[in-house]
Protein backbone atom coordinates (compact mmCIF):
# COMPACT_ATOMS: atom_id res chain seq x y z
CA UNK A 1 0.00 0.00 0.00
CA UNK A 2 1.31 3.43 -0.95
CA UNK A 3 0.39 4.96 2.41
CA UNK A 4 2.70 2.58 4.28
CA UNK A 5 5.54 3.47 1.90
CA UNK A 6 4.92 7.22 2.44
CA UNK A 7 4.93 6.72 6.21
CA UNK A 8 8.07 4.61 6.06
CA UNK A 9 9.96 7.11 3.90
CA UNK A 10 8.93 10.41 5.46
CA UNK A 11 7.92 9.79 9.07
CA UNK A 12 9.82 12.03 11.49
CA UNK A 13 9.06 14.37 14.39
CA UNK A 14 8.73 17.39 12.10
CA UNK A 15 6.46 15.78 9.49
CA UNK A 16 2.80 16.58 8.93
CA UNK A 17 0.82 14.01 6.97
CA UNK A 18 -2.48 15.10 5.39
CA UNK A 19 -4.64 12.26 4.08
CA UNK A 20 -8.05 12.82 2.52
CA UNK A 21 -10.27 9.76 3.00
CA UNK A 22 -7.27 7.50 3.44
CA UNK A 23 -9.53 4.52 4.14
CA UNK A 24 -12.00 4.85 1.26
CA UNK A 25 -10.44 2.03 -0.75
CA UNK A 26 -9.71 -0.40 2.08
CA UNK A 27 -11.43 -3.67 2.84
CA UNK A 28 -13.18 -3.29 6.20
CA UNK A 29 -10.90 -5.91 7.81
CA UNK A 30 -7.87 -3.68 7.13
CA UNK A 31 -9.23 -0.48 8.65
CA UNK A 32 -8.08 -1.26 12.20
CA UNK A 33 -4.63 -2.17 10.86
CA UNK A 34 -4.41 1.22 9.16
CA UNK A 35 -5.37 3.15 12.31
CA UNK A 36 -2.96 1.10 14.38
CA UNK A 37 -0.15 2.01 11.99
CA UNK A 38 -1.11 5.70 11.95
CA UNK A 39 -1.17 5.83 15.75
CA UNK A 40 2.50 4.79 15.83
CA UNK A 41 3.81 7.57 13.58
CA UNK A 42 6.36 10.04 14.91
CA UNK A 43 4.89 12.87 12.84
CA UNK A 44 1.48 14.50 13.06
CA UNK A 45 -1.37 13.02 11.05
CA UNK A 46 -4.56 14.73 9.88
CA UNK A 47 -7.09 12.47 8.17
CA UNK A 48 -10.62 12.87 6.84
CA UNK A 49 -13.03 9.96 6.76
CA UNK A 50 -16.66 9.07 6.23
CA UNK A 51 -16.36 5.41 7.15
CA UNK A 52 -18.07 4.41 10.41
CA UNK A 53 -15.44 1.74 11.17
CA UNK A 54 -12.75 4.41 11.06
CA UNK A 55 -14.66 6.80 13.27
CA UNK A 56 -15.21 4.21 15.99
CA UNK A 57 -11.60 3.02 15.72
CA UNK A 58 -10.35 6.36 17.04
CA UNK A 59 -10.50 7.89 20.49
CA UNK A 60 -12.96 10.69 21.09
CA UNK A 61 -10.30 13.34 21.93
CA UNK A 62 -8.43 12.61 18.69
CA UNK A 63 -11.47 13.42 16.53
CA UNK A 64 -12.10 17.03 15.56
CA UNK A 65 -15.33 18.30 14.07
CA UNK A 66 -14.78 21.02 11.49
CA UNK A 67 -17.95 22.95 10.69
CA UNK A 68 -17.94 25.99 8.41
CA UNK A 69 -14.15 26.14 8.64
CA UNK A 70 -14.12 26.21 12.46
CA UNK A 71 -13.12 23.40 14.83
CA UNK A 72 -16.25 22.86 16.93
CA UNK A 73 -15.75 20.75 20.07
CA UNK A 74 -18.92 21.96 21.82
CA UNK A 75 -21.31 19.80 19.79
CA UNK A 76 -18.80 17.20 18.62
CA UNK A 77 -20.30 14.19 20.41
CA UNK A 78 -23.81 14.85 19.12
CA UNK A 79 -22.57 15.53 15.59
CA UNK A 80 -20.51 12.33 15.50
CA UNK A 81 -23.40 10.18 16.72
CA UNK A 82 -25.75 11.80 14.19
CA UNK A 83 -23.27 11.28 11.35
CA UNK A 84 -22.75 7.65 12.30
CA UNK A 85 -26.50 7.14 12.12
CA UNK A 86 -26.54 8.81 8.70
CA UNK A 87 -23.59 6.83 7.34
CA UNK A 88 -24.83 3.47 8.53
CA UNK A 89 -28.24 1.84 8.20
CA UNK A 90 -27.83 0.37 11.69
CA UNK A 91 -27.34 2.44 14.81
CA UNK A 92 -24.72 -0.02 16.04
CA UNK A 93 -21.86 2.38 15.28
CA UNK A 94 -23.53 5.33 16.98
CA UNK A 95 -24.13 3.35 20.16
CA UNK A 96 -20.65 1.85 20.08
CA UNK A 97 -19.10 5.29 19.78
CA UNK A 98 -21.41 6.89 22.33
CA UNK A 99 -20.48 4.19 24.82
CA UNK A 100 -16.92 5.55 24.84
CA UNK A 101 -17.98 9.00 25.98
CA UNK A 102 -17.97 9.98 29.62
CA UNK A 103 -21.13 11.18 31.34
CA UNK A 104 -23.53 10.06 28.65
CA UNK A 105 -26.82 8.22 28.95
CA UNK A 106 -28.35 6.21 26.12
CA UNK A 107 -32.08 5.56 26.37
CA UNK A 108 -34.31 3.66 23.98
CA UNK A 109 -37.51 5.63 24.46
CA UNK A 110 -39.35 8.15 26.64
CA UNK A 111 -40.30 5.54 29.25
CA UNK A 112 -36.65 4.64 29.80
CA UNK A 113 -35.83 8.31 30.25
CA UNK A 114 -38.63 8.66 32.84
CA UNK A 115 -37.34 5.62 34.77
CA UNK A 116 -33.78 6.96 34.64
CA UNK A 117 -34.93 10.39 35.90
CA UNK A 118 -36.80 8.81 38.81
CA UNK A 119 -33.79 6.70 39.78
CA UNK A 120 -31.56 9.77 39.73
CA UNK A 121 -33.98 11.58 42.04
CA UNK A 122 -33.82 8.65 44.47
CA UNK A 123 -30.02 8.61 44.29
CA UNK A 124 -29.75 12.36 44.93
Amino acid sequence: MVVYAILDLFDSDNTLFLFDEIDSHLHFLNINKLWSCLSKTKGNVIVTTHIPDSIVSNSFPSIKLVKDGIVDDLYKANAIVNRLNTLSHADFYAKKYASRLTNIILVEDETDWFIFSELIMIKL
